[in-house]
């Protein structure tokens, strides 16, 4: 009777691992401000809960609101900047037209007065003359297209897509981006934690001020004997005791079983090829997804659990 208990007990076991070396574990988003200046107002305590999008903090917005209006002025000026250009490339295809339909009618005279020159009914210095203001003619358009080319060069590409007007816009919205940075805001629901903030401090860039412990993203991580292993595959079922709630069981599900044992990822991991070795029983990482939260029972981040898993085998 007494090995047949034994044997029961030994085939429950093994089929149904169990571990106290369990960790409730969640998602933390470590935040900081994106600019290097002074706390301007606080809204948020240390632990408080907190929404997506919720104000946090604020940094003193006036230089930056004051750097957004020399971006504006400077744009604005770009943009009458252009508009001048605009109006001297105008001014400069309205001459080349001018001079154009002035050398027509100056080849045509001319033309006509060397027809007259060679029937002899004007004399050979008025036709000289004629050819002197051809020449001048067409003098005066290329000077009125070189003008034309030296406008057109200083303006640069007419539009949106001119230089100057481009970067100015870029330097606005560098600016308005750099002002909406004062307003630090929580990225996602969740506790506040390791938060210190007062209106005087100051920040530095991407400096961590506070961490956001996720809600509604716990699962507990539990640290297996490699030889508890064995049948333990994802899916299986797994019940978890959560110390802080004595006498409540969550109901969790095998997510992902670690490919690597927990020393193999620790900054000085065990040296084997020493004349004092010693074989310890490795402990591999298994993820459990909670199932049934409960409100009424709210998890913290590093609890201590007991997660027993009904393997497959012991399902079938």
């Amino acid at each position: 009777m007494v090995v047949c208990a034994g044997y029961a007990y030994f085939h429950y076991r093994g089929a149904h691992p169990t571990t106290d070396d369990a960790y409730v574990e969640a998602n933390v988003v470590h935040l900081g401000a994106r600019l290097t200046d002074t706390v301007d107002e606080v809204f948020i305590v240390d632990q408080q809960h907190v929404t997506q999008g919720q104000l946090l903090f604020t940094l003193d917005p006036v230089p930056y609101e004051l750097a957004l209006a020399q971006a504006q002025d400077k744009l604005q000026r770009a943009i009458l900047q252009i508009k001048a250009d605009n109006d001297a490339v105008d001014q400069a295809k309205t001459l080349v037209l001018q001079r154009q339909a002035e050398l027509q009618n100056t080849r045509s005279d001319t033309d006509r007065k060397l027809v007259l020159v060679k029937q002899g009914f004007i004399s050979k210095s008025e036709a000289d003359a004629a050819n002197k203001n051809l020449a001048v003619a067409i003098q005066n358009v290329y000077s009125a297209q070189s003008q034309l080319k030296r406008s057109e060069n200083i303006r640069g590409v007419d539009g949106k897509d001119n230089a100057a007007i481009h970067e100015a816009e870029v330097a606005v919205q560098q600016a308005q981006l750099n002002l909406k940075y004062t307003r630090v805001v929580a990225p996602t629901d969740g506790y506040i934690a390791h938060f210190d903030l007062r209106p005087g401090s100051k920040v530095s860039a991407y400096q961590e001020v506070l961490a956001i412990i996720q809600d509604k993203s716990y699962w507990v991580s539990a640290n297996f004997k490699e030889t508890q292993l064995t049948k333990m595959r994802a899916g299986d079922k797994a019940h978890v005791s959560i110390d802080m709630y004595p006498g409540v069981k969550f109901q969790g599900v095998v997510e992902s079983i670690s490919a690597g044992s927990g020393v193999s990822f620790s900054l000085l991991p065990p040296e084997n090829a020493t004349g004092n070795w010693i074989k310890v029983t490795q402990r591999f990482p298994v993820k459990i997804r909670l199932q049934n939260e409960n409100d009424q029972y709210p998890l913290r981040l590093g609890a201590s659990a007991t997660v027993t898993v009904a393997t497959t085998s012991s399902q079938g």
